[in-house]
């Protein structure tokens, strides 16, 4: 995770406790509760010990997400996305006590979706793919909606 370690906390000190989230470049994991926590211990238990076969969790700072998107853009020319970044943390630090392994990162944003943090950190300005220039370029829409399973459904299914 990034700053909101909330995870990785309780896997330090046994304990459950939610807060407000901090706000970090990595925006998409700013979250202080994590609603997947419950279906965790679902699978896992209620202990950390219960989680501790199945689960490493580790929080990484905005400056060292900065410094592992430096890292690899200098490396090989790849420019991660801030949330690629603390994954690919994640990974480096388990594939330490693992020097067998193969540690598989999957991007799920594009570096130009966060075209500012890129660009500070790397001092590269990101091409933006066609497909999400047309994105950014719609008009963007609200719709207030009960708390009702038929009123979502009759928005989704327009």
């Amino acid at each position: 995770t990034n700053a909101n370690d909330v995870v990785p906390a309780f896997m330090e000190t046994g304990t459950y406790r939610p807060r407000a989230s901090v706000q970090t470049i990595s925006n998409a994991m700013d979250v202080g509760s994590p609603s997947n926590f419950e279906r965790m211990q679902d699978l896992f238990g209620t202990a950390a010990a219960d989680f501790a076969p199945f689960l490493e969790a580790d929080g990484w700072s905005d400056d060292e997400t900065r410094e592992a998107m430096r890292d690899v853009y200098t490396r090989t020319g790849y420019m991660l996305d801030p949330h690629g970044a603390v994954g690919y943390l994640g990974i480096k630090k388990a594939l330490k006590t693992r020097p067998n392994s193969l540690g598989v990162l999957l991007e799920t944003a594009h570096p130009a979706k966060f075209a500012e943090v890129t660009e500070s950190t790397l001092g590269v300005t990101p091409d933006m793919p066609e497909r999400l220039r047309a994105f950014a370029e719609k008009e963007k829409e609200a719709h207030a909606v009960p708390n009702n399973y038929e009123a979502v459904k009759s928005i989704v299914e327009g």
